[in-house]
């Protein structure tokens, strides 16, 4: 495993966090709260949305980044890296409900014209490119190593 190479020490380092993860989610699962219901009704109440700027925020990101590359912890590096993908692709897609990608900025919150869900924002195209780009991104894992 690649968090092995890293030594023990980063890789206990990396599992904590992981667990951690894991335990707010198995939270949620183990009071039944399910997805839908989070991203339904709670996603409205001003502490999920406190959730999602925090979890959202390019700037805590960038800080994040710069630590961890600072300091050589690089499933730190490799975490801010997804995050940045993810926020790449959630920013555009957002309408009604963004977030608040600059907290703790206050203020703005950009409205996109698309939805990835809201079919009256192009839900269903935003849908079959999502899916393509997933079946080109995992195409060299089912070709194999040849492909490159």
């Amino acid at each position: 495993m690649i968090l092995n190479a890293l030594g023990p020490a980063s890789w206990a380092r990396w599992h904590a966090i992981y667990r951690s993860a894991s335990v707010g989610w198995g939270v949620l699962f183990v009071l039944d709260i399910s997805p839908g219901h989070i991203f339904g009704e709670l996603c409205y109440f001003s502490a999920w949305q406190m959730v999602f700027a925090i979890d959202n925020s390019i700037l805590l990101w960038t800080a994040g980044l710069l630590i961890s590359a600072w300091r050589g912890w690089w499933p730190g590096v490799a975490l801010a890296r997804a995050a940045f993908l993810h926020i790449a692709w959630d920013f555009p897609l957002h309408h009604e409900y963004g977030r608040a990608h600059f907290w703790p900025l206050p203020g703005w919150i950009y409205e996109s014209p698309l939805s990835y869900w809201d079919s009256d924002h192009n839900a269903a195209i935003i849908a079959a490119i999502t899916g393509l780009i997933s079946m080109l991104a995992a195409f060299p894992f089912v070709a194999g190593s040849q492909v490159f």
